[in-house]
């Protein structure tokens, strides 16, 4: 393996990592509207606990950054997509 190759692969994995860092935070901002919506719902309407209600989009971007590190994965180690039209 050459360097550039060695370089390259360790980028990839940086941004993977980065990728699974994101999904976390992500996951972690559903988990703590949950704890605002149901543990802690009676709070002052100034406090910082209010941004925590949009945790719900934690959601969104939690599976939209999975199916993009899913396609990396398979693309990285020769899984065939298949095209939408041969699933059905």
């Amino acid at each position: 393996m050459q360097t550039n190759d060695v370089s390259q692969q360790h980028r990839n994995n940086n941004a993977v990592a980065a990728l699974n860092l994101l999904r976390g935070v992500a996951a972690l901002m559903v988990c703590l509207f949950h704890c605002k919506k149901y543990i802690w719902p009676k709070t002052n309407p100034y406090s910082f606990l209010e941004v925590l209600e949009y945790g719900y989009l934690g959601v969104y971007v939690f599976f939209v950054v999975s199916g993009f590190v899913i396609h990396i994965r398979c693309t990285r180690t020769g899984i065939p997509f298949k095209k939408s039209d041969d699933i059905c």
